[in-house]
């Protein structure tokens, strides 16, 4: 297949990814899976007919969906699976063996002579038929068919296995896309409820963790003035993955509504009764004989509820362990779910708040968190328990509310600043812009690293600070830098929390209306999939608002999930950022050095510029370029640096003389092989490099042995001959053998316990393999498509 050819079907197969990906997000049940996907495949051009289907009763095929001229072939063409002969269909020999068949030249497969003409009206000249499994049971076929001959080699029968795993994968967890939000759908609708859909969880309804904050800020104060206390009480549904594992999701679903509806009668029926207007009431009804009210019922995370209680006196605190177990055994109660009987227990913590004002002090979150102690705390016991805050073990808290004071005083005092890392367009040698990346400096001079504190900002409100406080200063930033001449892009990133906070926008707007000689194209904003995740609805709404007024968006830390090739489609990023994790170990990894390539190819398709994150050596950056990556974002190119200093850095940018002459080179899609093998034989070096130090890994003796089974040996003698008249490449095979020889004796070290000669060999092999990789890099360099 020539390159050309080889890059055309990469693209069409990343189009059915996408397409496949968006038809699986909006399906709304099988049917509609199988027929969109089935449309999805054939919409790329590659393929005439899709058809998907399983044997029924009577052991003859049916289609669930059909696409395409000739795609009912099942009426006219009897697949039996019953028939026991050898020359089988390639859909009965898959329903049979649960493995991929592929027919190259259909036209003479003996078993549809009689249907040649058939075959012949549609052009069906090749075939491929591929299992479907849910449940890991087999579950349908698809069969796809092709007017091409040749078509199914190895890598594109691997890219239909991909769009086979997206189907798989809808199968698996078709419960949880029943729960899915409707893109676009009664849009004036949501955009009223958004408020309320921000306070309240969608499957219970009951407040949600910010609005259960809000509710106990405000009982604090009327506890205060009555001189009560507070008792918040976390509830979490033990094993809840379990469950949802061995019944489903919508089992799980169904508990967590249930235990809701119990929580609120609780509630109300309790209140009814201090009010003296219980009226009769149900044997149901779940009545607690003490002088406290409950409250604020909330459904704070995926299996933990809260509620609040205001108690006379901390004496009555026995009494409420009584009625919170009381609580408990009710909530517990066995459950028919999905015509299942399903048992389950439950765990609480409870923290108190005294009518003190030195405890009406503590924030929400404190007392949250006290009560997720002593509940980790009943986990840990056997979980089915109960237990309270101990003050014994008040000293993370403490530290807690340390950390957010020392934030809250250092935002207070200006005391971040922001540093400035260069986004490098490598093949143009320039500048394109800079991340703003916050830094704390203390009262004794010390640079504090974000990773100090940004965890424990994200806990909190207090991430929203930072994130506006770095987002001002950003764009007085880029107001100094236009003064001087210079427009350069600069890229904030936005927490989930800072994008879903209502006054988001008019936060934005302010900041620069105040600089008006700022371009609003010179801010770009980083979101990562968290955010997106927590409401689609309105992220999308709020970026098309900032898209307005010209501000631009990036896709931060792009990795892994189909639903990201929604995002890609449908959100308005200029930017994608390679996650800065592969990036790191795309040299050492075939599946890192996978996914980077991956994201490249589906970046150009989609027409968004590309920039990875994190690339720290000359030998990544070239390789990146190599594979169509020419934006870079790392050490190699920029180090972080105080705004003060950015004008004189890049007055005095310069790539290195030798990394200049890579600039050019291109490395075809029918050459990454090449990058692959190079990756995964880096990648049991690692391992070698790990054992010796006497860490546990995972490694196949036999391709440490054998020098012709790993991956750069089937590269060498394989595909890679195509190059054996390069010095370099005849060079390889002496190392080659000689690495895998001293690799092997020094595993067989390790597992004898030897691993102070072990270390002496892995020295050696450090070498080898230094000069295997100049020499892989000059064959790269010879090989590669010199662009002008």
């Amino acid at each position: 297949m020539q390159s050309e050819n080889a890059k055309d079907v990469l693209k069409s197969f990343y189009k059915i990814l996408a397409d496949s990906a968006e038809a699986i997000y909006f399906c709304k049940d099988e049917k509609e899976l199988f027929s969109d996907a089935a449309k999805a495949i054939v919409g790329c051009g590659l393929f005439t007919s899709v058809w998907i289907g399983a044997p029924g009763k009577d052991k003859v095929f049916k289609y669930f969906a059909a696409y395409g001229p000739g795609s009912e072939a099942l009426k006219f063409i009897k697949i039996d699976i019953s028939n026991t002969s050898e020359k089988q269909t390639l859909a009965a020999s898959t329903w049979k063996d649960g493995k991929v068949h592929f027919s190259n030249e259909r036209l003479n497969d003996p078993f549809f002579k009689p249907h040649l003409e058939f075959l012949k009206k549609f052009n069906w000249k090749s075939a491929a038929t591929f299992p479907i499994y849910k449940d890991e049971k087999l579950n349908a076929v698809l069969a796809v068919v092709s007017d091409r001959t040749g078509l199914f080699t190895p890598e594109t029968i691997g890219l239909i296995q991909r769009v086979v795993k997206l189907i798989e994968t809808a199968l698996n967890k078709f419960e949880l896309h029943k729960e899915r939000i409707k893109f676009d759908l009664y849009k004036k609708r949501a955009l009223k409820e958004i408020k309320y859909a921000a306070l309240h969880d969608t499957l219970t309804k009951l407040p949600n963790f910010e609005l259960f904050e809000h509710n106990i800020k405000q009982l604090q104060t009327k506890a205060a003035k009555s001189k009560k206390s507070l008792c918040i009480a976390v509830l979490d549904v033990d094993n809840l993955q379990i469950i949802n594992e061995k019944y489903g999701r919508q089992t799980g679903d169904d508990i967590l509504f249930a235990i809701s509806k119990k929580l609120l009668l609780f509630v109300k029926s309790n209140n009814e009764r201090f009010k003296e207007h219980a009226g009769e009431q149900s044997s149901k009804e779940i009545i607690i004989p003490a002088p406290f009210i409950p409250c604020c019922p909330s459904r704070l995370g995926a299996d933990e509820f809260g509620v609040v209680f205001l108690i006379e006196k901390e004496s009555d605190i026995d009494i409420l362990r009584f009625s919170i177990a009381e609580l408990q055994k009710e909530l517990s109660a066995p459950l028919y779910a999905q015509d299942n009987l399903v048992r389950f227990t439950i765990s609480a913590g409870v923290s108190v708040c005294s009518g003190c004002a030195d405890n009406l002090r503590l924030e929400p979150d404190t007392l949250i968190r006290m009560a997720n102690q002593a509940l980790y705390k009943s986990k840990s016991m056997g979980k089915n328990t109960i237990n309270f805050f101990d003050t014994s073990e008040e000293t993370g808290i403490i530290a807690y509310y340390k950390e957010t004071k020392i934030i809250k005083d250092a935002l207070a005092s200006k005391e971040f600043i922001l540093y400035y890392q260069p986004k490098v367009n490598i093949a143009a040698e320039i500048i394109t812009g800079y991340e703003a990346l916050i830094r704390r400096i203390d009262k004794d001079g010390n640079i504090i690293s974000p990773a100090e504190f940004i965890p424990v900002a994200e806990k909190s409100d207090l991430i929203v600070d930072i994130g506006d406080y770095v987002m001002q200063a950003a764009i007085k930033q880029l107001e100094m830098w236009v003064g001087n001449g210079k427009e350069w892009m600069i890229s904030v990133n936005v927490s989930a929390r800072q994008l879903q906070k209502p006054d988001f926008l008019k936060k934005l707007k302010n900041a620069l209306n105040r600089c008006p000689s700022v371009p609003a194209g010179l801010l770009q904003l980083e979101i990562t999939e968290t955010a997106l995740l927590t409401d689609l609805i309105y992220t999308k709404e709020i970026m098309k608002e900032c898209k307005d007024i010209g501000v631009t968006f990036a896709m931060d830390d792009f990795g892994s999930g189909y639903s990201s090739l929604i995002y890609f489609k449908e959100l308005p990023f200029e930017l994608v950022k390679i996650d800065m994790a592969f990036v790191r170990n795309m040299l050492e990894s075939k599946d890192d050095m996978l996914m980077v390539q991956s994201i490249i190819s589906l970046s150009e398709i989609f027409n968004k510029k590309v920039i990875a994150e994190g690339a720290e050596t000359k030998e990544q950056c070239i390789v990146l370029n190599m594979l169509g990556c020419g934006y870079i974002q790392g050490y190699y190119t920029g180090r972080p640096i105080p705004a003060e200093k950015v004008i004189e850095w890049a007055n005095n940018f310069r790539l290195e003389e030798d990394f200049k002459k890579w600039l050019s080179i291109r490395l075809d899609i029918a050459d990454f092989s090449l990058a692959l093998a190079y990756a995964e034989h880096s990648e049991w070096v690692k391992k070698i490099r790990k054992l010796c130090r006497g860490e546990e890994v995972s490694i196949e003796g036999e391709k440490i042995k054998n020098y012709k089974l790993c991956g750069l040996g089937l590269w060498y003698y394989g595909y890679g001959l195509k190059y054996k008249y390069l010095e370099s490449y005849k060079k390889i095979e002496h190392e080659h053998i000689k690495l895998h020889d001293i690799a092997y004796k020094t595993m067989r070290l390790c597992i004898d316990g030897e691993y102070e000669k072990a270390q002496d060999l892995l020295n050696e092999i450090e070498k080898i393999q230094e000069k295997i990789k100049i020499y892989i890099m000059e064959i790269a360099f010879k090989i590669g498509k010199h662009s002008q």
